[in-house]
């Protein structure tokens, strides 16, 4: 379980994409932690019903989806 990372490698394994091609979005604190041990890009979700989480690690925190868009995504993940 989180914050070991073999979920998200197993994620990545699965969907035939190297880590450093793939994006997480996560609202946990242990969930970022995965994230990051696993190699992989990071946007911390603050959500409304995420209380006392830390982001500091995350690469990008977003409060809304809509923060997100297709160009942005590429020019993380070329």
């Amino acid at each position: 379980s989180k914050p070991h990372p073999a979920i998200f490698e197993h994620a990545a394994y699965l969907s035939q994409t190297p880590v450093e091609s793939c994006i997480v979005i996560e609202d946990s604190t242990n969930g970022i932690i995965a994230a990051k041990a696993a190699g992989i890009y990071c946007i911390g979700y603050d959500s409304f019903h995420s209380k006392m989480q830390d982001y500091s690690l995350a690469d990008e925190v977003i409060r809304d989806f809509c923060q997100l868009n297709f160009e942005k995504i590429k020019a993380i993940n070329p």
